[in-house]
């Protein structure tokens, strides 16, 4: 009898120590369900210039936001007002947004993924990337994804093809500004999203892409030796990876990005569950409008220095054709306005800087520089900035401080701290940039149609 108590203790121990062997490794393997998003002038950034000066990033950051911002437009507007003013929209460059991501793709018989580099992009629901076989295809440095050798590659069938159905193929087609687009193969794959492989939990083993076969009129002469090779869709439409990954929730902290010192200038991205909400964030509705995969907002007011400025409602409202509204997107670095709205913004600034700095002075020529409007010292002072606040529906107020809304940046001819940039431009739709969006946690909850947001620590942190 003793003898059986003993083998039976030694039954129950052993099970014991399996069991808590097993929720120690699931505890310790356990992803957090997060990506880290690169920011361009990283210097982890493949595609980090170091030669550059803060002139040269400032100036090309608007550049990217200029870019960003007709290409919002022109796919959210009413074509015919592009028509009549003659305007010809320029091809897309692979370069014309800041963010992008590390992700690993497939499966292959040597147990890795295929690791490729894409943009970062909220307001597309489509992730596609170049794969073997492709045509008129833009360069990439890299190998292009070889889906024949992927052991998890799985091609559309006809009955459950989101696409069109021609010669037994799956197609996609895709077109943005200027006479870009790609073509390809609907298909789902194994995406790699955390880099811990190979547990279950940093993996979407059916996620739906397009391999592309054709990618035409895209610009990538500016990094002879590109990295990118696609565009990860974080969009509102339900082959984002917010929908097939993140329960329809998401959320990003911005670091602020400091161009005296070169940190990380990172966002990290979090999904569904493992989104975790502080008390007293401010909520405001977040609009899905027809079939835009943007992220819209209901912006009713700015402020300057505390004082709003009672901008008409309509300049920001969503008109009946779909068009209109206000946009939260992290690729435009800068926030735009409609000139109307921009125009009454930037005179209440210009009038607080005349009242309150005595030693700036507008410069006249601010496109030469690459600006919309800013600022130079006739003396070294502490010069008096104004902050200023967006108001949304609900009360929430989205404060940016001012030096979020000015940048400083030092020429040959005007030494530091050099011109006083805003950092809010003229645009033909409202954008809140990632400018100023720094050092605040966004949670994007598509489920229950809310926008959430409060101050918060944004270094980048496991």
């Amino acid at each position: 009898m003793a003898s059986l108590i003993h083998k039976l203790s030694l039954h129950i121990i052993f099970y014991l120590l399996v069991v808590i062997f097993e929720c120690n490794c699931s505890q310790t393997t356990k992803s957090k369900k997060y990506i880290r998003v690169i920011h361009i002038d990283s210097p982890k950034s493949p595609m980090h210039q170091p030669e550059l000066t803060n002139f040269e990033r400032i100036k090309r950051l608007g550049a990217i936001s200029d870019a960003r911002m007709h290409h919002i437009a022109e796919k959210t507007t009413n074509m015919s007002r592009y028509r009549e003013l003659d305007v010809i929209s320029p091809k897309l460059k692979l370069q014309d947004t800041q963010y992008y991501v590390e992700v690993g793709l497939g499966l292959f018989n040597n147990g890795e993924h295929h690791k490729i580099y894409l943009l970062f992009d909220t307001g597309a629901e489509l992730t596609w990337t170049q794969c073997d076989g492709c045509t008129d295809c833009f360069e990439q440095s890299s190998p292009l994804f070889p889906k024949d050798k992927s052991e998890t590659y799985r091609p559309y069938g006809q009955n459950d093809c989101p696409g069109f159905w021609i010669d037994d193929h799956c197609l996609a087609w895709k077109s943005y500004v200027g006479g870009t687009e790609i073509k390809g193969d609907w298909a789902r794959e194994m995406l790699t999203v955390a880099g811990v492989y190979p547990h279950s939990e940093d993996v979407v083993k059916e996620f739906s892409f397009v391999c592309a076969t054709e990618t035409a009129n895209f610009i990538s002469e500016d990094y002879p030796n590109n990295v990118i090779t696609g565009v990860l869709g974080m969009g509102n439409g339900k082959f984002s990876l917010m929908s097939q990954w993140g329960k329809n929730k998401f959320a990003y902290c911005i670091q602020e990005v400091d161009f005296e010192v070169h940190h990380e200038s990172a966002m990290l991205l979090r999904f569904g569950d493992n989104v975790e909400e502080p008390p007293n964030m401010f909520v405001t509705p977040l609009l899905k409008v027809g079939n835009s995969a943007y992220y819209y907002l209901k912006l009713h007011d700015i402020s300057v220095n505390g004082v709003k400025l009672n901008i008409p409602h309509d300049l920001f409202a969503i008109k009946p054709d779909n068009t209109g509204g206000t946009i939260i997107d992290s690729a435009a670095f800068y926030t735009h306005l409609v000139p109307e709205a921009y125009t009454i913004l930037e005179d209440a600034i210009t009038k607080f800087i005349t009242e309150n700095s005595f030693y700036l002075t507008k410069y006249p020529n601010p496109s030469d520089i690459g600006a919309e409007a800013c600022w130079e010292p006739t003396i070294e002072a502490n010069h008096v900035l104004p902050s200023v606040t967006f108001h949304f529906e609900g009360d929430a107020d989205l404060f940016v401080k001012p030096s979020q809304v000015f940048l400083t940046a030092s020429t040959p001819e005007l030494p530091p701290p050099g011109f006083y940039y805003l950092t809010i431009r003229r645009g033909d739709i409202n954008v809140i940039g990632s400018m100023h969006q720094f050092n605040h946690l966004m949670v994007f909850d598509v489920q229950n149609s809310k926008f959430s947001f409060a101050i918060a620590d944004c270094a980048d942190r496991d």
